[in-house]
C-alpha cells in the first residue's frame, strides 16, 4: 500500500516536518516515490520511519503479502535491557521536565508578585503626584488674592511717596516765589 505524508504522519502520531526530515536522510532517500508532485510512502519505507523513532508505533498493516513475508523476532534480553533503559530515561525526562516546569511556574510568580509591588509603588507615587497637584491648585487659587493685597500696598506706598514729592515740590516753589519777592522788594 502507498501512503502520503500526512497519512503517515497521522499513523506514526508525528507532524509532517518530522516525516520530511527522515525522508531527507540518505538511508530513505532513495526509497521515496513522487507522483504528480506529491511525496508517496510504501509499507517498507513506513516501516524503517517507524523503526528510526525512539517511540514505535505499533503498525497494523492490512497488506497479507507484506505481513507474510516479515519474520518477527522474540525479544532478546539486550532488547528488554534496552527498553527498561529507554524507559528509564523516559522517566528520568518527564522529571526534568517536570522540575523545570515547575521551576519556571516560581519564576513566573515572583515576577508577577515583583511586577505587582512595582504597579502598586507606581500607584501610591501617583496618589502623591495627585494630592501635590491639589494643594498647588489651591495654592495657586489663593496666590491673586495675595497679589492683589500686594498690588494694593504697594499703591499706597507709592501715594504716598507720590505725596511727599508733591509736598515737597510746594515747599520748593514757595521758598524760590518767596526768594524771588524778596528779591524784587529789596532792591
Amino acid at each position: 500500500m502507498i501512503y502520503t505524508v500526512q497519512e503517515v504522519a497521522d499513523k506514526l502520531h508525528i507532524s509532517k516536518v518530522t516525516v520530511y526530515k527522515k525522508l531527507k536522510l540518505t538511508q530513505f532517500k532513495d526509497k521515496a516515490v513522487t507522483k504528480q508532485g506529491q511525496t508517496m510512502i510504501d509499507d517498507d519505507l513506513l516501516r524503517l520511519i517507524n523503526n528510526s523513532l525512539l517511540v514505535k508505533i505499533d503498525l497494523n498493516i492490512d497488506d497479507s503479502e507484506t505481513t507474510a513475508d516479515i519474520e518477527y523476532e522474540p525479544l532478546n534480553p539486550d532488547n528488554q535491557a534496552t527498553s527498561s533503559d529507554a524507559l528509564t530515561a523516559y522517566k528520568h525526562l518527564t522529571d526534568t521536565l517536570t522540575k523545570q516546569l515547575t521551576e519556571k511556574d516560581l519564576q513566573f510568580n515572583n515576577q508577577l508578585s515583583v511586577k505587582d509591588l512595582q504597579i502598586n509603588n507606581l500607584n501610591e507615587r501617583l496618589k502623591q503626584s495627585l494630592e501635590l497637584n491639589r494643594n498647588s491648585q489651591v495654592l495657586l487659587k489663593d496666590k491673586p488674592h495675595e497679589d492683589i493685597l500686594l498690588l494694593e500696598e504697594h499703591f499706597q506706598q507709592l501715594d504716598t511717596k507720590l505725596e511727599e514729592v508733591k509736598e515737597n515740590m510746594q515747599q520748593r516753589k514757595t521758598q524760590q516765589s518767596k526768594g524771588l519777592f524778596s528779591k524784587l522788594f529789596k532792591k
